[in-house]
């Protein structure tokens, strides 16, 4: 019977651990898409305002994007990870 639970619950954990790390992932992604979003914003403002960074362009977009959305961003990050975090097995 002690081999059963021992079985059960190192079963339980490497579930949890697998939970875990899909946790992780949506949440990365989440963020990663909300970085490229935002990417895609600060493109049409600086189109708008007349800005040429060169061939930097898109390095700065992408700078700015992540860091948006590292810091928090507009959100959008929060929502889809709520969203689709309640797909996760629990």
């Amino acid at each position: 019977m002690n081999a059963i639970n021992v079985t059960a619950a190192s079963g339980s954990r490497a579930f949890a651990s697998t939970a875990r790390s899909e946790d992780t992932r949506l949440l990365k992604a989440s963020q990663d898409f909300e970085a490229v979003f935002l990417s895609m914003i600060w493109r049409e403002m600086q189109k708008s305002t007349g800005t040429d960074l060169g061939g930097w362009d898109i390095v700065a977009e992408q700078a700015i994007g992540k860091q948006w959305a590292a810091t928090g961003g507009i959100g959008l990050a929060k929502v889809i990870y709520r969203t689709l975090s309640k797909h996760i097995a629990s």
